[in-house]
């Protein structure tokens, strides 16, 4: 073989050669990028989880903050000298004809109710709406108790009274109602006729 041969075909060795070690370096490259994504979609993926799991936290946290405030909402509205009375629903309109029955006129209530732990007279508290009110006589409400006043004819127990009127009090399209404590603001309550007869407070 000539020497021109000879040069060329260990120049082509050599080629191979380097060409077969090159080989597992660029695999092992290919290797470690693969595993640098799949490192990076893990941390995107474990990112994502925990940001879901904030919003989830977030989002619990918030409703917890409402259901506090549903529950303090009622102890806390119009409070003075530590009582808890508020104004908890009116039923304006009555239902049915508006008749001049006790039936009907009794179908027209405020329901006041005591959200504290503590007793209170009702004695000096009146209802205030159109120029009219009405004043609660010497009853006690205990804690967590409610009672309705009517607007007609009735015997007054723990849980309704009565203000003995001949006709309808509230105007079925809109009015509003206010709780007074020897003429201190404690609650009020409004409607318009989209309520449909009957406006919780």
């Amino acid at each position: 073989m000539s020497r021109t041969r000879r040069l060329a075909a260990a120049a082509l060795a050599t080629g191979a050669l380097l060409g077969a070690a090159a080989l597992p370096a660029s695999a092992s490259d290919g290797g470690r990028d693969r595993d640098h994504r799949h490192e990076h979609r893990h941390d995107r993926d474990h990112d994502g989880r925990d940001r879901d799991r904030d919003r989830h936290d977030r989002d619990r946290d918030r409703d917890w903050d409402w259901d506090d405030r549903d529950r303090d909402r009622d102890r806390d509205r119009g409070r003075h000298r530590g009582h808890g009375l508020v104004l908890r629903a009116v039923q304006y309109d009555s239902p049915g004809p508006d008749l001049r029955t006790d039936r009907s006129l009794n179908g027209e209530w405020v329901l006041v109710k005591n959200t504290s732990r503590e007793r209170v007279r009702l004695g000096g508290y009146t209802l205030d709406w159109d120029g009219r009110s009405y004043r609660f006589g010497r009853m006690t409400l205990r804690g967590g108790e409610e009672v309705k006043v009517h607007t007609g004819h009735g015997r007054d127990n723990r849980d309704h009274v009565y203000q003995d009127r001949d006709r309808h009090q509230f105007d079925n399209r809109s009015g509003r109602i206010t709780l007074r404590d020897d003429d201190r603001f404690v609650d009020r309550c409004s409607w318009d006729r989209w309520d449909d007869g009957r406006v919780s407070c």
